[in-house]
């Protein structure tokens, strides 16, 4: 089976959406499908770090003119009608930008099935916050992508109800994965990894908030919770891109006082060793968003062992339940909610062994390729009886 996947961008800087195509792709090639990838350097001509494909994935990339955010690549529509012939699935992922409009655009005049793959954005709460300009395209460009669209991935149960088109358009439903062993390292010795590689962290225990710095995410009640509720001895650590620009407003209304400022990090961007040893190494991962589509980094801090608490906003919360805590987005709960974490004794090492065996059986990468598959091959035999 030729499977072709649309992204705009690639970088560690995008997030969560091109950590995991990378992983998907790197799977389904050794399930013996084959795998190209059309994106554009969106962020990378910029400084931001390429994700590399895994050996075996195809990789085609067109330059952006402009705007990253439109992430405007004139020779993008022509890679996708290049491509298209030697496609029998074409999975796309994300919209509202311009390699998604072109290749919505192509399939919707060819008879190449698309699964489309929105990652969140059309949730009605994000779209609710996103800027104007996304509901005005949907409400011109909207019948193009109900068209072109074959069948709609989502990732939770909720995010299939609560986004647009809100209708009953063929679907199905497939969370996330991850590739666990690289998270299961000895939690003692992370933390020791930690203390070495940012002296300011020490040996103190800490929460971390890995993620975007962005208003979607709440850093501002991460912050004020934390700094109001939990013990004097714990440190807290921001690790993202601050993608907005946010951090400098943040440290100005939070981190004026020195004594707060010593109490909190900011590390950036984190990928690969530092981030295993930063999840293994904390006290607690806390997730306040207002909206996370699946929050794959909850699952990755249970796969390290580490507890959670998280918004109940958060799809990956709810499904760990008995696992993770998920409390509502108020101020007084969440301040709640960390005194009471943090003030408890830590868990044990049985406890994170046995989420780190929870993860392994329900998030593996292998056989949320195999049912992917499976989809794929529904939606071509449905096409070939039609």
């Amino acid at each position: 089976m030729r499977v072709t996947h649309v992204i705009p961008g690639l970088t560690y800087e995008r997030g969560g959406t091109s950590t995991v195509l990378e992983a998907l792709t790197r799977h389904q090639v050794a399930a013996g499908l084959d795998v190209t990838v059309l994106r554009t350097d969106q962020g990378a001509r910029r400084g931001e770090r390429p994700v590399p494909l895994a050996t075996g994935v195809q990789e085609r990339v067109a330059k952006v003119i402009g705007p990253d955010r439109v992430a405007y690549a004139p020779g993008f529509a022509r890679l996708v009608r290049d491509q298209l012939p030697r496609t029998d699935i074409l999975h796309v992922h994300s919209v509202f930008t311009y390699p998604v409009h072109a290749t919505l655009r192509a399939a919707a005049k060819s008879r190449v099935p698309v699964v489309l793959s929105p990652h969140g954005i059309l949730h009605r709460r994000r779209l609710v916050m996103s800027p104007r300009q996304k509901r005005v395209y949907l409400s011109i460009w909207g019948g193009l992508v109900r068209r072109a669209c074959t069948v709609w991935h989502y990732t939770s149960d909720e995010e299939a109800a609560e986004s647009w088109p809100y209708d009953n358009s063929p679907r199905f439903v497939l969370g996330l994965g991850i590739d666990p062993e690289p998270f299961e390292i000895d939690r003692a010795a992370a933390r020791q990894a930690v203390a070495t590689r940012w002296p300011r962290i020490s040996d103190r225990p800490y929460v971390l908030f890995l993620g975007r710095i962005h208003p979607l995410k709440r850093p501002d009640l991460m912050l004020e919770s934390f700094l109001a509720s939990a013990p004097a001895d714990c440190h807290l650590v921001f690790a993202g891109p601050d993608e907005v620009g946010l951090w400098a407003d943040l440290a100005g209304r939070y981190l004026r006082d020195p004594a707060a400022a010593d109490r909190v990090a900011f590390l950036g961007p984190v990928v690969g060793a530092d981030k295993y040893a930063l999840l293994a190494g904390a006290r607690l991962f806390a997730l306040p968003s207002e909206h996370e589509n699946f929050g794959v980094t909850i699952i990755e801090a249970l796969a390290a062992g580490t507890p959670v608490l998280a918004s109940d906003r958060a799809d990956a919360g709810r499904a760990a339940e008995g696992y993770a805590e998920t409390v509502p987005l108020e101020p007084a709960v969440w301040r709640a909610a960390l005194r009471a974490t943090l003030t408890r004794p830590a868990v044990t090492a049985e406890w994170s062994e046995s989420t780190r065996r929870w993860v392994r059986d329900r998030f593996g990468w292998g056989p949320l390729v195999a049912r992917l598959t499976d989809q794929y091959t529904r939606i071509l035999s449905a096409g070939r009886s039609g």
